[in-house]
């Protein structure tokens, strides 16, 4: 019996593995740029490498087995879950979501607390994609939970006014993320009887994006003000709106593929913000 299992289990490994390397390994980074977000926010001058390695491992985790899970229960003909079982696809989904609270648990036992409100919220993932059209805002939701887990994990305090704002920040700058790449597949998703944003929106997607930026960067702009970060943020953030804005012109024709390259900018747009929280807890002066 414990052999079958195994074999079972390894036979769920080439999936989890296709999700990593080939249906768009890409994704991981709009669960990572978060988690680095937050563990910047929270103490800068001494993140600890392997908490902070631990962090995005756990995270990255539970994003698999989020994705795992909706790719069998919901699209059982797909490449990812073909032959896979319901009872093997939820096999993984634990196993996963248990060794991300034990990764996190091993830095702080309260952020453990917030991983397992994360673990939660994305068991209900593939339900919210059958039944809602803001599935995406949703999903955004769960995968910039990593500020607020990191912030908790490395600072060992209950998450700030920055901390949220940030959160939100993040929120919304993944769900711009997805949202172009559900403009993307529009077309697939009406085919399939799929619901996303792109599909509710329709032609005002592109405009719907630009308010939903315009709030992300507002945020990240409350969270400078808040810290009294000097010049160089606002800076780092000018040039992540400036290529936000690009790409939005890049996906004006609504076409698949500029869609897409509108995507891998927003994930560059998260990168920059990083970029721009680093220089800005850089140049705080050190107290005591």
């Amino acid at each position: 019996m414990a052999r079958g299992l195994m074999a079972q289990l390894g036979m769920g490994l080439k999936p989890l593995v296709r999700v990593l390397r080939n249906e768009q390994p890409e994704d991981c980074l709009v669960v990572l740029w978060p988690t680095a977000w937050g563990a910047v926010l929270a103490q800068p001058d001494s993140v600890n490498a392997l908490i902070g390695l631990a962090l995005v491992v756990a995270c990255v985790m539970l994003h698999v087995a989020a994705r795992f899970a909706s790719s069998v229960l919901l699209e059982p003909g797909t490449p990812i879950a073909n032959g896979i079982s319901r009872s093997v696809a939820w096999t993984h989904v634990v196993v996963l979501a248990a060794l991300a609270l034990l990764l996190v648990a091993a830095c702080r036992v309260q952020a453990a607390q917030w991983m397992a409100a994360a673990v939660v919220l994305a068991a209900l993932t593939p339900w919210v994609r059958r039944h809602s059209y803001l599935a995406q805002v949703y999903a955004s939701a769960v995968m910039s939970a990593g500020v607020l887990v990191a912030f908790v994990a490395i600072s060992g305090q209950a998450p700030s006014a920055e901390a949220w704002l940030l959160w939100l920040a993040a929120v919304l700058w993944a769900t711009a993320c997805v949202l172009w790449k559900a403009m993307a597949t529009r077309k697939a998703d009406e085919k399939g009887q799929r619901k996303s944003m792109a599909i509710l929106l329709g032609e005002t997607a592109i405009v719907a994006q630009l308010l939903i930026l315009g709030c992300g960067y507002w945020a990240l702009v409350m969270v400078g003000a808040r810290a009294q970060w000097g010049a160089s943020y606002y800076i780092g953030l000018g040039c992540a709106l400036a290529v936000a804005l690009w790409a939005a012109w890049q996906a004006r024709r609504r076409e698949p593929a500029r869609d897409r390259r509108a995507f891998h900018l927003g994930l560059v747009q998260g990168a920059i913000v990083l970029v721009a929280l680093l220089l800005a807890q850089s140049s705080v002066p050190a107290t005591g």
